[in-house]
């Protein structure tokens, strides 16, 4: 019987022991699903926007040269907001507006792309795609620009990416 009480009080004395700051938690299953995110949330409405009306063929045609036809509401998917313009040679350039959540997936997607310095201290990249340079900034608090140029001069994507962030900025 001596033996069942000292067994009993080891028990107990070691269950008692344990206070809570001595226990660490398993990290819960969501906190292991959810992504690093670079972003905060939030941003732009851009169920709202109308790139087309928000950059005029005459802004873009500094940069493009003069603009043929009326540019084209070009919402490549789900809530992304673009615009296309085309040249008198028949160049494209895409101005797309993308939601801030889709800023890490655009570079793990994108594993080729390149840091760009210079465009008014924002993070960018670029990557040579088959039809087009691709250029994405992101603009913290308002949205990820993403400019597509079918003449893949660098320079003038750059142009277009500051273009668009001197507009964001308003």
């Amino acid at each position: 019987m001596n033996r069942w009480l000292l067994a009993l009080f080891m028990i107990a004395s070691l269950c008692f022991g344990c206070s809570s700051s001595d226990k660490t938690e398993a990290p819960s299953k969501s906190d292991l699903q959810q992504p690093p995110s670079a972003t905060p949330a939030g941003g732009m409405d851009l169920s709202r926007v109308n790139v087309c009306q928000l950059i005029s063929k005459e802004e873009v045609a500094s940069v493009f040269g003069p603009v043929r036809d009326e540019p084209k509401e070009d919402p490549p998917s789900g809530q992304d907001k673009g615009c296309t313009y085309y040249n008198q040679e028949g160049h494209f350039v895409d101005i797309i507006l993308k939601s801030l959540e889709d800023w890490n997936s655009i570079l793990q997607l994108n594993g080729n792309a390149k840091p760009i310095p210079d465009i008014g201290g924002y993070h960018a990249y670029s990557a040579s795609k088959p039809d087009s340079l691709e250029v994405w900034v992101l603009r913290e608090g308002k949205a990820v620009i993403n400019i597509r140029d079918s003449v893949q001069d660098a320079d003038q994507a750059k142009k277009f990416a500051e273009l668009t962030l001197k507009i964001l900025g308003k």
